[in-house]
């Protein structure tokens, strides 16, 4: 064991929520037993969530009726434009919740909505609730039902990107069975410059939208791999990111960024552009699947 380390060292899952809402916030410090020394304590902090909250509750219960069979539960809720669901549990404490689907949901005031099941009979014991669900992502792309829109550019090369099963690389699509690969089956070939293209997806008054992505990567080191590039509708760079995918992933990873500000609030188009050098040195090349973008 390292130098300070204990043999009754133990690891905990803490959250934290502040009771009075702060602002300026530049970090967040946790101090052990005695300020953390080596000697009598230390706290080490290997992964750290931090979530806003604008107070007030998501849904309000307004009223709950039950009759002939029936349960009526109406709500109104911060984010009408969001799907909200039927939910019910054998118990207000459980950590496991089901939903109703075949609750129907309909509007009965201006700002007011109701779902009605006829579970009463079976269910006279159990709990309700209504849940509201993160708002759609304003793109996603599984590439398992054509992947419209997705163009592909090739200047040099004979191994351009393909939409299809990835036999060879991680033989398989990070889910279903349909992904993006610079070589569906083999190597990629040598000098090639091939651009994968998203059809044009409209950020306008989009304050922070987040790119998020599956890869599985094969290539020499820092020789060659893919650029991540945002256009414009034009087909003209406007942003990058500065680091290449290159090397081995070993495995599936994800990829998760704020789009940068120069491509924000406006019609973009994401392209992965995957280069090569001359000599026969290669590898399996990149598969990509799972796009998202969320607001």
């Amino acid at each position: 064991m390292g130098e300070g380390q204990t043999e009754n060292a133990t690891s905990a899952i803490s959250e934290f929520v502040l009771d009075t809402p702060q602002s300026g916030i530049n970090g967040i410090r946790i101090v052990g037993p005695d300020g953390g020394t080596a000697s009598d304590g230390f706290i080490g902090i290997f992964e750290l969530e931090v979530e806003t909250y604008s107070g007030g509750r998501a849904v309000d219960i307004t009223s709950i009726t039950a009759s002939d069979g029936m349960v009526g539960i109406s709500f109104v809720s911060d984010e009408p434009d969001n799907p909200h669901i039927l939910e019910r549990s054998a118990s207000l404490m459980s950590s496991s919740w089901q939903e109703v689907t075949d609750a129907v949901l309909s509007m009965i005031a201006a700002d007011e909505w109701q779902f009605t099941t006829d579970r009463l009979a079976e269910d006279s014991a159990m709990c309700y609730r209504v849940r509201q669900l993160p708002p759609p992502p304003l793109f996603e792309e599984d590439f398992e039902s054509g992947a419209e829109g997705w163009t592909v550019e090739t200047v040099m090369g004979d191994t351009p990107w393909a939409i299809g099963e990835p036999v060879s690389g991680p033989g398989t699509a990070y889910s279903g069975t349909m992904a993006a690969a610079t070589q569906l089956d083999g190597n990629y070939g040598p000098a090639l410059a091939s651009s994968l293209r998203s059809p044009v997806i409209d950020l306008t008054d989009i304050a922070r939208p987040r790119l998020r992505f599956w890869y599985w990567l094969n290539v020499p080191d820092g020789e060659e791999g893919a650029q991540l590039r945002y256009l414009n509708t034009d087909g003209v760079v406007i942003a990058q990111r500065e680091a290449i995918f290159t090397g081995d992933s070993a495995g599936w990873q994800a990829f998760n960024e704020v789009i940068p500000a120069d491509a924000r609030d406006q019609a973009i188009i994401i392209e992965l552009r995957f280069l090569t050098n001359e000599d026969d040195t290669v590898g399996s090349g990149m598969v990509v699947d799972d796009f998202l973008i969320e607001d």
